[in-house]
């Protein structure tokens, strides 16, 4: 049988399958929105490397006519570091 939802949690729940998604790089957690998933770095995994993973995220148009997708991002030294990637 299904699990119960409420009527509240239920737009967090339907979050999870739009067009963005992050995951801990250490275990299971994800979100909707990148910081929640870099707070939880912060706050379950302090001795570990802070390390971001994306599972989906809208790519953009660049005025080159390439798409621009993140690919990941990582917080060392307290400095926010993404890499980007270019596709034709």
């Amino acid at each position: 049988m299904g699990q119960i939802v409420s009527i509240e949690r239920m737009g967090a729940h339907l979050k999870m399958h739009d067009s963005r998604l992050y995951k801990c790089a250490h275990c299971m957690y994800h979100h909707f929105q990148r910081y929640v998933v870099e707070r939880h770095l912060a706050d379950k995994h302090p001795e570990k490397r802070p390390f971001v993973h994306v599972v989906r995220e809208p790519e953009m148009e660049t005025g080159s006519g390439k798409t621009e997708g993140v690919a990941s991002t990582s917080l060392e030294g307290g400095k926010l570091n993404s890499y980007v990637f270019l596709f034709d």
